[in-house]
């Protein structure tokens, strides 16, 4: 989905995380998308949303992401 995303506006990662970023919202929002956010957020200077995302991932079920999520906090002093 992503990379559908990605392809569709150009390679321009600002349109990305505009296009997808309302997929957050929902319930069933995927941990692998919410990684990949939380890290377009953070290569575009947007700390506070990718810190917001990556404590989301670290409360998730998803365990698979727990560490790449640890790890991005305390690289970005969260």
């Amino acid at each position: 989905m992503a990379g559908i995303a990605f392809s569709r506006e150009g390679g321009r990662p600002e349109q990305v995380l505009s296009s997808l970023s309302p997929i957050l919202a929902e319930p069933d929002c995927p941990t692998l998308l919410k990684n990949l956010l939380a890290f377009l957020n953070r290569r575009l200077g947007k700390r506070d949303e990718a810190v917001r995302i990556y404590r989301d991932i670290l409360i998730s079920k998803d365990s698979a992401y727990h560490e790449t999520a640890r790890r991005a906090l305390r690289e970005l002093g969260a």
